[in-house]
Parts: C-alpha cells; structure tokens; sequence
C-alpha cells in the first residue's frame, strides 16, 4: 500500500505556480527529501499534502484516501511540522503538548510520558514547566518537534525542522526522525543535510521537478 500518492499535483496563486504537475508515491516507512531554495515550492506541497490546501490540478491520497474532500480520520494519522512553530505562547511546554495531544485522543499519562522521552533525546527536558513565550526560537522548535512525533504519526512532513537548531540538536533530531515509525516528506534547502537523511531527493525550483532519485543520482543531475 502506498502511503501517499501525488498525481499531476499544481497549485496557483494568482498568475504564480507554486506546484507544478507534481507526481510521486511513497511506501510505508519511505522518507522524501524536498530540496530547494526559497520559492522553489516545497512548503506549498508539503501544505497540499497536509490537506491545508487543495490542489488546483491533480489529485493526492493519503493512506489511501483522497484529501479532497476533506477527511478527518487522514488527520489522525498526519503530523505537519510547518515553518511557524504553532504553540500557545502564554502556557507552559506541557500545557501545550497535553492539548494538542489530546486532539489526537491520548491520555494525558501517555502524553507526558511520549513528552518527557522526546524532550529528553532533543535536550530540551528543562524547559517543560517554562512558558513557550519564554524560550529560544532554536528550543521553541524542539517543543513543536515534539508535537509533531506525540501522536506517532503513519505520515510525518516537516518544513525545514532544522532551521533554527544547532549542530548536536540538528544531529539528534536526525536520529530521533530515523527511528520514527512512519513515512516521512522532509524539506530543506541545506545540502549538508542530504547526507543525514536516508531516501530518494525530489530537486524543486519555482515548483517543478527538475530532478528525482538517490543522493548519487541528483549530485551527478548537478554536476552534468
């Protein structure tokens, strides 16, 4: 069974194709890298993958069923990381996470105790009883880390998770997403990291495919 389908995906805003006539499918467990600068269209798609837009053109399944119309049960399954970290500022890290965690209908025992070995592997433990509004935007991202993994995802797409953390956080993320039990769509725009992340590379520039395949065959793409 394929995890996530996109068929001919374009998304237009205005006289601007941010997507366009985008297709590939990933397995249970596959990992996707989205690389390309600003502009390129990677967080557009991984928006359309979430279901928080919809496609103009194309069509995208997700764990077999189409996002348009709108299904709720894709949503219990999905986690997207977005480039704003999507926390209350004025409630501690574990007010947060028992919230949102709760949306996903997990007790609150298993919640803080998913919390305390997540924030534990990304160094960020101390934080728990502090405000979010108090914290760093490097350990604010950490707790939207969390978030994202509390629902133990089948789908987990992340928008530059890494952008605001530093080398040893970046590397325990690394390992932290590794091990994560689900099909994941991760875009960057750092090519250091292609070489801590396994799975194909999908190259993007002003929403489209320029290039697809393993980290040897895209190198060779750039060279050539």
């Amino acid at each position: 069974m394929y995890y996530i389908v996109a068929k001919n995906v374009s998304k237009y805003f205005s006289n601007t194709k941010a997507v366009e006539n985008i297709s590939f499918s990933l397995k249970e467990g596959e990992r996707l890298i989205l690389l390309g600068p600003n502009g390129a269209g990677k967080s557009t798609l991984l928006r359309l993958l979430s279901a928080m837009l919809r496609p103009d053109t194309g069509y995208i399944e997700i764990l077999g069923n189409k996002t348009v119309p709108y299904n709720s049960e894709i949503s219990r399954y999905v986690s997207f990381l977005g480039e704003n970290y999507a926390l209350y500022d004025n409630l501690s890290v574990i007010d947060n996470l028992i919230f949102f965690g709760t949306l996903y209908d997990i007790e609150k025992e298993e919640i803080i105790e998913r919390a305390n070995e997540i924030l534990s592997r990304l160094d960020a433990i101390e934080f728990i009883n502090r405000k979010v509004g108090e914290l760093s935007r490097g350990t604010k991202q950490k707790i939207a880390i969390c978030r994202a993994l509390l629902n133990k995802p089948k789908v987990l797409l992340l928008d530059e998770p890494t952008a605001f953390l530093d080398p040893n956080a970046t590397d325990e993320l690394h390992s932290v997403i590794e091990e994560a039990d689900a099909t994941i769509v991760y875009a960057t725009q750092r090519f250091d990291e292609l070489h801590k992340m396994k799975g194909k590379i999908m190259l993007l520039d002003h929403g489209r495919k320029i290039a697809y395949g393993s980290l040897e065959q895209i190198l060779s793409n750039i060279k050539d």
